[in-house]
């Protein structure tokens, strides 16, 4: 290598070593901002109002398909339960909950529903988020909670999905297990704090 080559190749090290550290930067700012953005979500009300232990209540509207040839989860069935979730300041993410603000668990047993939500052994995992205002800025305060988060990345997984809004101390909506509606298993449901 000549002298001119090294002074040539000098400025490209130092230019790779420039873009490498600004790039280095501008990720650490974006974590810092969604780090930021996370916290403030979770001290929105209705990310706080979440948190707790609701006592579950699900009823049918549309059977399985397999459920029903199998004698269960007939229109009008019901399945009742426990639902605890706390904050998740780490944030974890799921195929049917990007950006989830609360974790925890759940006891609620499906098949009277006529479904398996979860394999033998497997966790009872919850994972939720509330959005506080519509993309118009007002005020909406609703939920989406996903129980069995992980079974969508499944083949043959049921995550249960619900999708509500508060109603005083109260959470009232529509869920969807195994599809979309209205192929799916469908129904709604009623969570009601624990005291």
């Amino acid at each position: 290598m000549t002298q001119v080559q090294r002074i040539l190749g000098a400025p490209r090290v130092l230019v790779r070593v420039a873009t490498l550290a600004a790039t280095l930067a501008a990720t650490l700012a974006a974590c810092s901002r969604r780090d930021e953005a996370r916290e403030r979500a979770l001290e929105e009300p209705p990310a706080r109002r979440l948190v707790g232990a609701w006592d579950a209540r699900f009823r049918v509207d549309r059977p399985a398909d397999s459920a029903h040839a199998a004698g269960g989860g007939d229109r009008g069935a019901e399945a009742r339960g426990t639902i605890a979730l706390v904050e998740d300041r780490q944030g974890a993410s799921y195929p049917n909950l990007p950006v989830a603000f609360h974790a925890g668990a759940y006891d609620v047993d499906f098949r009277p529903l006529g479904l398996e939500v979860r394999e033998q052994g497997e966790p009872p995992i919850a994972a939720a988020r509330t959005v506080a205002a519509g993309s118009d800025g007002r005020p909406i305060d609703s939920v989406i909670v996903v129980l069995a988060p992980e079974a969508s990345g499944r083949v043959g997984g049921r995550a249960v999905v619900l999708r509500g809004r508060f109603d005083g101390d109260s959470i009232t909506g529509q869920w969807q297990a195994g599809g979309l509606a209205p192929f799916g298993t469908h129904g709604t449901f009623v969570l009601r704090r624990l005291r």
